[in-house]
């Protein structure tokens, strides 16, 4: 009896839902608050936390939805999660526990929730938004550096983008920024974690780098990487594709199109030497066609891989995102930008040779001497 009357509770108010978006006004974009909510958006992605987002709110003169004018960084939070900026409803978000406390209860699956698609008109494109929630994870789920901390959660931090790429070659430890004084002025250092907080007996053969000839070394990195950016991007692509979905096809883009343009270019330089040299003629017709064949089959198996990686939407998203990055007519290395720095590498590795391992998302790798 009491699960019938719960389920009839549930219809009504899935009725009521809907009627109430069928009779009600349209709603509309307020300009002013969306520029807002479109500037947490792009700023989050760039690599902006919470903090930086609420000062940059607060001293560009940015409003919150209720019209104030200091931001809480709990309410940026709920708004990189809000469905609605991307035209979706989702009902039942809270309920009340009973009719005699009222004490109103956040829904965590006790009850069905029902969300409303394409509602009402969308602030991000259902792109941005997917992003920023696997942005949101991966910040949610990073592991301390040092051991002194007391949780086993660590601190995401937006202010220096080497701060969460910079390991130790070493012990595989972090590492952070430190500043010493010089004479009459600050120099600052990049050192290992570990050995600052255990000594050479946790990190023996670590060193410190002074920033600014780390910087140096890292745009000589990516200058050199870069010099063939068409080849880079599609290396790039078909190794993101790989570790996003974990789809071995999307690795196979990469080679069959590599092997289709060898296949091309041996088939040019055999029918070139088919009409020079003259020769058995069946012969060069028979191994033409048997070429003909095999890139007939490639083609095909590259259609087949290149199907099978446009399958997964987040892949298609930050592919996309990093290719149209990487292809920007104005991007260049000459002055170190966090911002960019974070968008296309996974990972620095500072060794004991005194080089540094730069790894690119999606796998690509390039060393540098410091």
């Amino acid at each position: 009896m009491q699960q019938g009357v719960q389920y009839q509770i549930e219809l009504d108010f899935l009725r009521k839902a809907v009627k109430c978006i069928t009779i009600s006004m349209d709603p509309y974009i307020v300009p002013a608050e969306a520029e807002a909510v479109r500037t947490i958006f792009k700023m989050f992605l760039d690599g902006a936390s919470l903090l930086q987002l609420q000062q940059y709110l607060e001293g560009n003169g940015f409003k919150t939805p209720r019209g104030n004018s200091v931001w809480q960084r709990s309410v940026i939070s709920y708004m990189l999660k809000n469905e609605k900026y991307v035209g979706d409803v989702l009902y039942q978000k809270t309920y009340r526990r009973d009719c005699i406390s009222k004490k109103v209860l956040r829904n965590n699956g006790e009850l069905t929730r029902y969300l409303i698609s394409n509602n009402h008109p969308a602030i991000i494109d259902r792109e941005t938004f997917n992003l920023v929630q696997l942005e949101i994870a991966r910040r949610s789920n990073k592991r301390k550096k040092s051991d002194k901390g007391l949780t086993e959660l660590g601190k995401y931090s937006g202010k220096y983008a080497l701060t969460d790429l910079l390991v130790c070659g070493c012990c595989g430890g972090s590492y952070k920024r430190t500043c010493k004084n010089e004479t009459d002025k600050k120099v600052y250092y990049w050192r290992c974690i570990n050995r600052i907080d255990h000594g050479t007996t946790a990190c023996r053969d670590s060193f410190g780098i002074e920033e600014k000839k780390l910087h140096s070394a890292i745009l000589r990195c990516l200058s050199k990487m870069m010099s063939d950016r068409e080849e880079v991007v599609r290396l790039i692509q078909s190794n993101l594709q790989y570790g996003i979905s974990g789809n071995a096809a999307t690795l196979d883009v990469y080679n069959l199109e590599n092997q289709i343009a060898q296949l091309n270019e041996d088939m040019t330089i055999f029918m070139d030497r088919a009409a020079s040299t003259g020769g058995d003629v069946d012969k060069y017709e028979a191994e033409l066609k048997k070429m003909f064949e095999q890139l007939t089959a490639l083609r095909n198996l590259l259609e087949t891989a290149k199907s099978q990686a446009a399958q997964s939407e987040t892949v298609n998203n930050e592919v996309a995102r990093l290719t149209a990055l990487l292809m920007e007519a104005d991007l260049n290395f000459s002055e170190f930008d966090d911002v960019t720095i974070r968008r296309i590498v996974e990972c620095i590795q500072v060794n004991t040779d005194k080089h540094i391992l730069v790894t690119l998302k999606g796998g690509l790798q390039g060393e540098e001497l410091i």
